[in-house]
């Protein structure tokens, strides 16, 4: 079993001309779900929704802002 319980993760946007007009832009904002053995579970969704980002988190390549990953 794999669940997600609300996993958000944001980036700092950097503005380099006025740095003080930098911000923080959340990408995945408190995703939860749960896949359990023998499921198949697709990620689908529009060009810069996250979908790479939450595969990183998945795979520990990224951590999270918030939430928490629970396998088995």
């Amino acid at each position: 079993m794999l669940e997600l319980r609300n996993i958000s993760k944001s980036f700092q946007q950097v503005n380099l001309l006025l740095p003080k007009k930098s911000k923080r832009i959340d990408v995945i904002k408190n995703i939860s779900f749960i896949a359990n053995s023998n499921e198949t579970v697709g990620v689908i969704g529009k060009n810069g929704s996250g979908k790479t980002t939450l595969m990183k988190i998945l795979f520990g390549a990224l951590k999270t802002d918030k939430g928490q990953i629970l396998f088995n």
